[in-house]
């Protein structure tokens, strides 16, 4: 999606082949050939195969059923994703995908834990990013949102305003976000100052508890499944309520982030439903 035609059948060749300039290869048959080798996937799963290591198995711990309900629910999105261009093909790939089993509800998630060591390897790979630097800082398209919405998620996203090792402001009604495209020098035309913009004490930082060292990486999860499952309803592809899809869609997004530790706020599902009151579907 993000490239276009790329390697793919021809890809990762071994080196003794010297197979260095590998045929380019179109969408349409990367979504067929990946939508084929889930649906055999599923099958062998659902067919009484079992894991030799239960203990290898860093997502699910050996629980094929949780497999046989991801395999399903990556073809339900890639079936969603060729909803625009080829609606026939889309129809048909979501109407096997719901025949089977797909995630339940957040414990189905596919999450990947990680540690702090001993390598590199075992840690979540954007620490990197953020936490060498203190540069990164929340949109202010995303945060006026958030405010606009009143959305409970606020102070999830935000790890506040403030010098890290400081005072921090974990107010969500103080929550700034930084306008996209700004440097050094023109943010100060922006915020109509003529002496440098304190950065750190002026716009809300990434809450580095999702994305630090032992933060879990998020795969796919039960509240974007039903969201897909909405908008095939609203197509009439599958039956069912589109908005029932889409409210356990959003409940289940925001009460999901339960799996990474010391988060200061945790969103519960009477405040999700809040949230849907206040802005229904």
């Amino acid at each position: 999606d993000l490239y276009g035609d790329i390697p793919y059948f021809e890809a990762a060749g071994n080196f003794e082949d010297s197979d260095f300039l590998p045929e380019y290869d179109s969408q349409e048959e990367i979504y067929a050939d990946m939508l084929n080798e889930l649906e055999e996937s599923v099958e062998i799963l659902s067919s009484g195969a079992t894991f030799a290591n239960p203990g290898q198995d860093l997502i699910y711990e050996g629980d094929l059923s949780k497999w046989e309900k991801l395999g399903n629910s990556l073809m339900l999105r890639l079936a969603m994703r060729l909803s625009e261009v080829n609606p026939t093909e889309a129809e048909a790939w979501v109407t096997k995908a719901v025949a089977g089993n797909l995630l339940a509800s957040n414990d189905d998630n596919a999450v990947l834990h990680h540690t702090d060591g001993p390598t590199q390897e075992n840690m979540n790979p954007r620490h990197y990013q953020y936490e060498r630097e203190d540069h990164q800082k929340l949109s202010t398209t995303f945060v006026d949102w958030l405010k606009a919405n009143d959305d409970p998620r606020m102070m999830v996203y935000s790890g506040g305003i403030g010098e890290l090792g400081g005072t921090i402001d974990m107010d969500p009604a103080n929550q700034n976000g930084m306008p996209n495209g700004y440097d050094l020098t023109t943010i100060k035309d922006y915020e109509g100052v003529a002496e440098d913009v304190d950065i750190a004490n002026t716009y809300s930082r990434n809450n580095l508890l999702l994305v630090n060292r032992v933060a879990p990486s998020i795969l796919l999860v039960y509240g974007e499944v039903q969201l897909l499952l909405a908008e095939a309803a609203e197509r009439n592809w599958i039956s069912g309520d589109p908005e029932t899809y889409y409210n356990a869609g959003v409940v289940a997004a925001m009460t999901m982030y339960d799996v990474f530790a010391g988060l200061p706020v945790y969103v519960t599902e009477q405040e999700a439903n809040d949230y849907l009151t206040a802005n229904p579907y």
